[in-house]
């Protein structure tokens, strides 16, 4: 199953004359596919003060590392189900759990 997450990157320009490449935009939120079989997914850890961030998760597709912007909880969820939380006022039926 395929599924869509935004991602969060840096943005990068192009080289400069001294081989550089200058930064653009940080933390730019970007969409993705990914596979749910070819992922593994990761609480984020911040390298600065090494502690682990609810709000954000961090996934290996084919040996890339994405931080994604979803919870570690809602992405194991799944992972492990193989099925997408139905939301909006579906999500409230007792017809749809």
């Amino acid at each position: 199953m395929v599924i869509e997450l935004q991602i969060i990157t840096d943005v990068l320009g192009g080289p400069t004359k001294d081989g550089l490449r200058k930064l653009i935009m940080k933390d730019k939120l970007i969409n993705k596919l990914f596979d749910i079989n070819e992922i593994e997914v990761e609480e984020f850890i911040n390298p600065k003060t090494g502690k682990a961030i609810k709000k954000y998760s961090g996934i290996y597709s084919k040996e890339v590392y994405y931080k994604v912007n979803k919870p570690y909880e809602e992405l194991k969820d799944l992972k492990i189900n193989r099925t997408y939380p139905i939301v909006g006022f579906m999500g409230h039926s007792k017809r749809y759990k």
